[in-house]
């Protein structure tokens, strides 16, 4: 059982349509006619799956979005017209999801066994999943594993003390697996690990 889509309110810190890490349906056929891309989409790609929104910039007014693959070693870029897409799910709509399914897929794998002890605790953040657990809860590929890291995003539209997230960094030590928290601001976005660990105050900032 994969988890379904469903139409949901655009929302953006800038009020653009798709933010990083955005699922996207497209049209049939939109990716078979691009150029460039590498042998192995046109082997494993088919057009009820989504590709990934990704962080860069087009004056064209273009989607920057990522092609995933069965493996690790699989990921191609391209852009696409805001014309070409059907549908989207947010990390945070994923996670709505999983809150209301029963069977939830590949529920034995300790990334899902992690996601679900975190809605359990009730954190109380705008955060949803991303990464292969989401790609995979998505889609029903088996494109996780066992050993891989949960990716999880925070939505911060406003500054918050690092006290903020000090419960949530005891709850992520508990879990299964290793989870890797980036916290996205308007600017940009961080990893969670890296501010709490860094005496300084500065990080790494991932902008468009």
């Amino acid at each position: 059982m994969t988890i379904k889509g469903k139409e949901t309110a655009l929302r953006s810190f800038r009020g653009d349509a798709y933010r990083a890490h955005d699922l996207l349906w497209l049209k049939p056929g939109v990716l078979s006619g691009k150029r460039g891309l590498p042998e192995w989409v046109a082997a494993f790609w088919t057009d009820d799956m989504p590709v990934v929104v990704r962080r860069d910039f087009s004056a064209d007014g273009l989607i920057p979005v990522g092609i995933r693959g069965r493996k690790r070693s699989e990921r191609a870029a391209t852009w696409i017209s805001r014309q070409d897409v059907v549908r989207k799910l947010s990390p945070e709509d994923i996670i709505d999801n999983l809150r209301i399914m029963e069977d939830v897929p590949f529920s034995g794998m300790k990334p899902v066994k992690a996601l679900q002890m975190l809605l359990e605790t009730g954190w109380e953040a705008v955060w949803g999943v991303t990464g292969s657990c989401a790609f995979a809860l998505v889609t029903g590929l088996a494109v996780m594993h066992d050993e891989s890291d949960l990716d999880l995003l925070v939505r911060c539209p406003e500054p918050v003390p690092k006290t903020h997230f000090s419960e949530v960094s005891g709850i992520l030590e508990r879990l299964p697996c290793r989870a890797d928290i980036q916290v996205e601001v308007p600017a940009g976005a961080f990893s969670l690990k890296e501010w709490l660990r860094e005496g300084t105050g500065r990080v790494l900032l991932k902008c468009e």
